[in-house]
């Protein structure tokens, strides 16, 4: 056989060789389970509520942080799973094409200009950029709804390429959970980002803080975000957009949230990550309002709307590789499936990927500068709010919330006296439930200065819900407000009410109970509450 044969048929060799191990390697990223090497995975009680009884009482203890130990069954099989195939190393899902690794020490960056993510050289955009090479340069750009200077997102950067920890936070709703994904699957996109994470960074130890709770949008993480993150996360990501009416209070409900996130102790990054949904009275959603006051604040606003939408716009038939499917067979247009998940991670590690290589570039032309202390306040909060009047005399206070919850095991919501209200789980969803028409619950709440007490509550269309009346004590039941369970919205989500603003500073109790009249069509009593809080 001459040598040209031989040749040629080595190279046919070595193309099999390469084309199987990408395909088997691809095979194992799709099918694979969370890595093991995210150190520590935290869940709120959303996670791991199902398996409990839906008349189990509420924890009596609290902690001031969460714990690893809220769910260490979902943690071992998050961190198990893997172990069979921990042999084989997966091509990263970010590279788009086999390369050598590397053989630098990955703490050796950027001693030439040259951008490296893990072992792999990047390049926005370049030869290596799935995302461009997937969605294009023009979509890329499109779903950076707003970018802004990202000040904050490259201080967290430069301090996980500094090999220090850093704790991510996720706060949404149903779409975070996983609704339309099996078993929470490993492909959701909050998994996606945190494996990007600890790709990029492995000498960072990563903590994974899973505060996501199904059926909950701003007006309630406004007040409750400190029951399901951490006060010291480093950045968090926010999915919030259909939970969210397209009405002008939702905009005031994410400006209290990020200007008490940004008021945390280690200043944290903030991106709004937006999902959409066709099932409703129109495309937009709340997430129209978010966008003003995120550029306001200056935190970036990513969106998967505006990939996938004009491919569904296109050719309707695709809205099955995006979204989930109804139990009777039909096309769930409220949660993504896989493909939107795998989109809005995409897009999201697609900036992230970016905003490390302006910072390895920083780093290659300076050196590694030391960062500058943190100021306390913050001198990157406006001192006016966006949704206030103008009036260059006043200064907006800090914005310190307190909130008891009944999906979180952080900050449970106990009440203060025996009663016959019940802890019920509805399709995944955990509330504190008065059944019958003179059923009370009493809260006791515990303000250092005067502030205003807020009640969050369930409503819905479907669920056969009744009507409550809720006041506080000292005031007396002729102060009462009224929770009404019933609604006409084609959405079943928390709503937030206030009962008494310029209540006075000490301990009160807050009493609620179940009415006889009910404004469903079915005749339901049923109230159920999420959450008591105050500011």
């Amino acid at each position: 056989m001459s040598g040209h044969h031989i040749r040629r048929g080595a190279m046919t060799y070595v193309s099999w060789v390469l084309v199987t191990v990408f395909t088997i390697q691809i095979f194992f990223f799709a099918f694979a389970k969370p890595s093991e090497k995210i150190k520590s995975f935290i869940f709120s009680d959303s996670y791991s509520s199902s398996s409990s009884s839906s008349s189990s009482s509420s924890s009596s203890s609290s902690s001031s942080s969460p714990s690893s130990s809220h769910s260490p069954t979902v943690k071992q099989r998050l961190q198990t799973n893997q172990k069979s195939s921990s042999s084989v190393q997966a091509i990263p899902p970010w590279i788009d094409k086999i390369l050598v690794p590397d053989s630098e020490s990955s703490l050796e960056r950027v001693n030439d200009g040259t951008c490296r993510i893990g072992d792999y050289e990047w390049e926005e955009c370049g030869v290596n950029d799935r995302f461009c090479a997937t969605y294009g340069y023009d979509a890329i750009g499109a779903s950076q709804i707003y970018k802004g200077r990202t000040r904050r997102l490259r201080r967290v950067l430069r301090k996980a390429a500094q090999g220090k920890p850093i704790t991510m936070g996720i706060m949404g709703g149903s779409v975070s959970t996983g609704q339309a994904l099996n078993e929470k699957s490993h492909r959701n996109y909050k998994y996606q980002i945190a494996e990007w994470w600890e790709y990029a960074f492995p000498h960072s130890n990563l903590t994974f803080v899973d505060g996501a709770v199904r059926a909950q949008g701003s007006s309630f993480f406004s007040i409750c975000y400190g029951a399901y993150i951490p006060v010291d996360v480093d950045i968090v990501f926010i999915e919030s957009a259909i939970n969210d009416e397209y009405l002008e209070k939702y905009a005031v409900y994410m400006e209290n949230m990020m200007r008490g996130l940004m008021s945390l102790p280690n200043q944290p990054a903030i991106m709004l990550l937006q999902t959409f949904g066709l099932a409703f009275g129109k495309i937009a959603t709340g997430g129209a309002f978010h966008i003003d006051v995120a550029a306001y604040y200056d935190h970036p606003v990513l969106s998967a709307r505006q990939i996938i939408l004009p491919r569904i716009l296109d050719d309707p038939t695709v809205a099955r590789d995006y979204f989930g499917t109804t139990e009777s067979g039909g096309i769930d247009f409220r949660h993504i499936n896989v493909g939107g998940h795998t989109v809005l991670a995409d897009i999201t590690i697609q900036l992230l990927s970016s905003e490390l290589c302006k910072v390895q570039y920083e780093q290659f032309l300076h050196g590694v500068q030391p960062e500058p202390p943190l100021l306390d306040p913050p001198t990157d909060i406006p001192k006016q709010r966006l949704m206030d009047p103008y009036d260059p005399e006043k200064m907006a206070p800090v914005y310190a919330p307190t909130c008891n919850s009944t999906t979180s095991k952080l900050r449970p919501i106990i009440p203060s006296k025996s009663t016959a209200w019940t802890t019920d789980i509805i399709n995944g969803k955990t509330f504190l439930a008065g059944h019958r028409p003179g059923e009370k619950v009493t809260f006791k709440i515990d303000l250092i200065t005067k502030g205003t007490i807020q009640i969050s509550y369930f409503r819905s269309s479907t669920y056969n819900l009744g009507i409550a009346k809720c006041y506080i004590e000292s005031f007396g039941p002729e102060s009462a407000i009224t929770l009404d369970g019933f609604w006409d919205q084609n959405i079943s989500i928390g709503d937030l009410a206030t009962i008494r603003e310029n209540v006075p500073a000490g301990e009160h109790e807050i009493v609620c109970s179940v009415q006889e009249n009910t404004n469903s069509p079915l005749g339901g009593k049923k109230v159920l509450i999420v959450s008591i809080q105050s500011f």
